[in-house]
């Protein structure tokens, strides 16, 4: 509240001559400020967009990773993925010639879990784009639905 005495004006009058007054802030957001990037479904040529005044060769770079699922059941699948300590691959033909003593109960339990979803199924299906530009996850999970 404006010309009341309250804890915010006090605090103003007090520290009016410190030196955080004379910071320059947008100077401050620019440096500590978090990039946004865009996820790119379909099309790869969409610009990443930035939400920080700064470079502008980073808004025209392309995304290094296309990422198509969200960002918490990518890492879940991700994770569940370094527990193998092998390739996406290896895994595959694993699962094809149902070694369950090769990988183990538990991390088959783990496989039933982090299984994609139906609407998953059909964004990854649908997608057309650059495959080799998918993360770990997608390209995991692309291989994993050519399995019959």
């Amino acid at each position: 509240v404006i010309g009341k005495k309250n804890v915010w004006s006090l605090v103003a009058t007090e520290h009016k001559d410190s030196p955080m007054a004379d910071l320059d802030w947008s100077e401050m957001e620019g440096l500590f400020c978090q990039q946004q990037v865009s996820s790119i479904v379909a099309s790869s040529s969409s610009a990443l967009s930035s939400g920080c005044a700064g470079d502008t060769d980073r808004r025209r770079r392309e995304p290094v990773e296309i990422v198509l699922l969200d960002g918490k059941r990518s890492l879940n699948v991700n994770i569940f993925l370094k527990q193998f300590r092998s390739s996406n691959e290896n895994i595959i033909q694993l699962i094809k010639e149902g070694a369950h003593d090769d990988i183990g109960a538990e991390k088959l339990r783990g496989l039933l879990k982090i299984l994609p979803e139906i609407d998953e199924l059909e964004m990854l299906k649908g997608f057309d784009g650059d495959k080799s530009k998918l993360g770990n996850a997608e390209k995991f999970f692309l291989q994993l639905i050519e399995v019959p």
